[in-house]
C-alpha cells in the first residue's frame, strides 16, 4: 500500500504559489480582459456608428472594483 501512495503523491502536481498571488494574478487578467473588451465595443461601436453605452459603463465600473481590490491586496 505505501508505494501505491507514494505514486499517488508523485502524480499530483506540487502547487508553490499562495492563494493571495494566484487570486492577484487572476483579478490582473480579469481587468486586462475587461479593457480588451472595452476596446473592441468601441471599435465595433464606431464602425456601426451605435455605442453600447450602458455595456461600456458597467465594464469601466467593473474595472474600478477590480483595481480597488488589487489595490488592497498589493498593500
Amino acid at each position: 500500500m505505501e508505494i501505491k501512495e507514494i505514486i499517488k503523491t508523485l502524480r499530483t502536481k506540487m502547487d508553490f504559489q499562495s492563494r493571495k498571488s494566484k487570486h492577484k494574478s487572476y483579478i490582473f487578467n480579469q481587468i486586462y480582459y475587461l479593457r480588451q473588451e472595452i476596446v473592441y465595443l468601441v471599435l465595433k461601436g464606431h464602425k456601426e456608428n451605435d455605442l453600447p453605452l450602458n455595456e461600456l459603463r458597467r465594464k469601466a465600473m467593473l474595472i474600478q472594483k477590480y483595481s480597488r481590490r488589487l489595490k488592497i491586496l498589493h498593500a
